[in-house]
């Protein structure tokens, strides 16, 4: 999960298409709010939730970095370049035994009863309907299984030139 309003890999996304980014997604290097993506990606990405945001954040690098023995803050490498050298991202798991807690058959029906709760609950004017975290993901993924991903003009043409580098042809592996 991002930790910002928005993922950097959308924000790469509008500045490929050359759209203009939606208001409280980044900062420039002197903190003031763009929609450009260009000076959003030398800038910084807005924190989710604004000053708790920061916290979280603050929390999840520590539990990721310091807890782990990786880099953290300003030391981890950038995620999109500068890959020829190691970057010192962390990660930190957590399982927790359900059985351990409650019945695992009940947990399931009270789980799904819980998303039906949230799923019925008064949703804005605009939206079409509620949704729990990851469901969008899961619907998509479920869609694009049955129709297919389409790509954008942009996406396929990395792809072909990704791809080139390797010997492998576009149209042997999309349809």
């Amino acid at each position: 999960m991002a930790r910002t309003t928005v993922a950097r890999g959308k924000i790469i996304l509008y500045a490929r298409q050359k759209k203009v980014l939606p208001p409280g997604c980044a900062l420039d290097l002197e903190g003031k709010e763009t929609t450009d993506p260009q000076v959003a990606l030398g800038g910084l990405l807005a924190p989710l939730g604004g000053p708790k945001g920061s916290g979280l954040a603050l929390v999840i690098d520590v539990l990721t970095g310091l807890l782990s023995g990786s880099k953290y803050l300003t030391g981890v490498g950038h995620l999109y370049s500068g890959t020829d050298k190691p970057q010192g991202i962390g990660h930190v798991f957590g399982a927790l035994d359900i059985e351990n807690f409650l019945p695992l058959k009940r947990f399931l029906s009270e789980r799904d009863e819980y998303v039906d709760l949230i799923h019925t609950r008064p949703k804005a004017e605009e939206a079409d309907r509620i949704y729990v975290p990851g469901e969008i993901e899961y619907l998509a993924s479920r869609k694009a299984a049955k129709e297919g991903v389409e790509l954008s003009e942009t996406t396929r043409n990395e792809l072909a030139e990704t791809g080139a580098c390797f010997g492998l042809k576009l149209e042997d592996y999309i349809m």
